[in-house]
């Protein structure tokens, strides 16, 4: 028997939502499959190990493929490609696809076809054959190939001469939703809602389909009236929150949604926690509920419920009784909580499993959470290289706080060597993004020309936006800076003392922050103190200074000739 190392999810069910079946011909396979769907039904109550009764079913699928039965290589083949199973290759899982399919599987010849045509794009021979496979499959009646079928007629298969060809290929579509494909009638809603047009090189793209918002909507309906969890889900959105299409129903949202969720659908199960999280569509926040639907959708293999699961693990989460006494005794004093308060404790092995899950579902901020973990050798041995790895691929995917952290690894050579020029650059992305803390240090390394030109308009404009975001160490950078000027930039003191005093504000009267503004008011004359005076007025009138519920920073003024040690916009390491 082949031996596959099993990388089980945590709804290691997954595995049988992904095989319908009714396309199962193989009694030993089905009956493999319908066991395995018991023991879920079961685990849901806490009776079975769905862990065990997983890893029995993959063993006993494995060794029918290894028979050659057509079924059970088909399993095999798709628990590799959707990553229930590690250890098989692409070669091998190709093996798979290929035996089943030419002993006529009909999905396999689907899902091979359409990972010819993906994955060899520029071998002719390889695509034209994935497009007779999924032609063989829509022939035998398969929804899934006539739909990529359909697509692949309206775009055009130029390697397999496959003219695009937008009314056949809509036709296409049209034939799945007449049959009651929900998927198909989704997707021609889909469609209908953008329209299709040509780019011809010459102008203006020429329109093949027009937008049709009425008949999307009519089609969205339809799609839910056959059952389609995504169209469900997407109709109870615009229901929540109306448009101009849709009018606010919240009652009518929940019903779908509910049913949708009673279906299986994780992202149904996932916008019912939205909903009772934030109160949406007149309903009570209930974070009970809330966690409930977060933890169901985490078990259907949901990845953003996933990392909402991964905070609230690792951080802890109260019950809505644990809340109100929380909100009772008030922000200065520490609630008397006890066991009873507690939803979830804290756990950071469990957080780091839920960051590992969504992290697989390619969520960039669960990646970058399971960085962190390698980062402060909490849970894992601490792996300075991997957390690079991971940090880099949330920063190449704009996470803000990744592309800062990036930064900071560059600029300190952890998990790399030292490059500040890099570092800049990955600041620059993450103060971009929006992030104060990056435009702290950018602008830093901007007045010092560590990595980048010396600027300091360019630090100046930097420094400012991140105190218009209630950054207090950015407003003492702000304050120094004008305080001693710069190549093209005239020493302003009035504005220093402004800064200086915002600064205060801002950090709820830290010492240094209030000796940085008293040695500054030292150097001033009266006029220029009732100048700096009027000003600081004004902008605490216009609201241009932060909260002063900002978090407390520690301000210290930057050093003109390098760049400011990362002092913000960190997840705090896991203990």
């Amino acid at each position: 028997m082949l031996l596959i190392a099993l990388k089980l999810q945590l709804a290691a069910l997954v595995t049988v939502a992904g095989i319908n079946t009714d396309d199962i011909k193989s009694p030993d396979v089905k009956s493999t499959l319908e066991t395995l769907e018991a023991a879920r039904l079961k685990a849901s109550d806490g009776k079975t190990d769905i862990n065990q009764a997983s890893t029995e079913a993959i063993k006993a699928v494995a060794a029918l493929a290894d028979k050659q039965d057509p079924d059970a290589l088909y399993a095999m083949a798709l628990w590799s490609r959707i990553g229930i199973l590690s250890g098989a290759n692409a070669g091998q899982l190709l093996d798979w696809y290929t035996k089943a399919a030419d002993k006529g599987q009909v999905p396999a010849e689907a899902e091979l076809g359409a990972l010819l045509i993906q994955n060899f794009p520029q071998d002719t021979d390889k695509v034209t054959k994935g497009l007779h496979y999924i032609e063989a499959a829509e022939q035998a009646n398969n929804a899934g190939a006539r739909r990529v079928l359909a697509q692949l007629t309206i775009t055009g298969l130029p390697a397999a001469k496959l003219e695009h060809d937008v009314e056949k290929g809509m036709k296409l579509f049209e034939k799945g939703s007449a049959a009651g494909d929900g998927e198909a009638t989704f997707n021609l809603s889909q469609i209908h809602a953008v329209g299709i047009k040509e780019n011809t090189g010459e102008g203006t793209p020429k329109e093949l389909l027009k937008v049709d918002a009425a008949k999307s909507l009519e089609l969205l309906e339809l799609a839910v009236k056959q059952g389609h969890a995504p169209a469900m889900s997407e109709l109870a959105q615009r229901l929540l929150i109306g448009d101009q299409q849709v009018k606010t129903d919240p009652a009518r949202a929940m019903k779908i949604l509910t049913e949708a969720a009673a279906k299986g659908s994780a992202p149904a199960e996932r916008q019912l926690a939205v909903v009772y999280e934030q109160g949406l569509g007149g309903q009570t926040k209930d974070i009970d509920k809330a966690a409930e639907h977060y933890a169901t959708a985490a078990r259907g293999n949901d990845g953003v419920a996933q990392l909402w699961m991964g905070n609230a693990t690792q951080n802890g989460l109260l019950n809505e009784k644990g809340l109100a006494k929380a909100k009772a005794a008030g922000a200065d004093k520490k609630p008397d909580l006890k066991n009873e308060d507690v939803l979830i404790a804290p756990n950071p092995a469990g957080a780091l499993n839920f960051y590992r899950l969504a992290a697989q579902n390619n969520i960039p901020q669960a990646i970058y959470n399971v960085g962190l973990f390698y980062e402060n050798g909490a849970v894992v041995d601490k792996d300075p290289t991997k957390a690079f790895a991971l940090v880099q691929k949330a920063a190449q995917a704009a996470i803000p706080v990744a592309q800062y952290k990036l930064g900071s690894y560059y600029q300190n050579g952890t998990g790399v060597a030292q490059d500040v020029v890099a570092a800049a650059g990955w600041y620059q992305r993450a103060a971009e993004g929006g992030l104060p803390a990056a435009k702290l240090v950018y602008g830093a390394m901007l007045e010092g020309g560590v990595g980048v030109p010396k600027s300091a308009q360019g630090a100046l404009t930097q420094y400012e936006d991140a105190a218009s975001q209630g950054l207090a160490q950015a407003m003492v950078s702000l304050a120094s800076l004008y305080y001693r000027g710069g190549e093209g930039l005239t020493p302003n003191k009035e504005r220093a003392w402004v800064y200086a005093s915002l600064a205060v504000d801002a950090s709820n009267s830290d010492p240094k922050a209030v000796k940085f503004r008293d040695e500054i008011t030292a150097k001033l004359s009266e006029k220029e103190k009732a100048d700096a005076k009027k000003i600081y007025e004004d902008k605490k009138a216009k609201g241009a200074s932060a909260s002063t519920e900002a978090p407390a920073a520690a301000p210290a003024t930057a050093p003109a000739h390098t760049p400011a040690k990362p002092t913000g916009g960190e997840k705090k390491k896991t203990k």
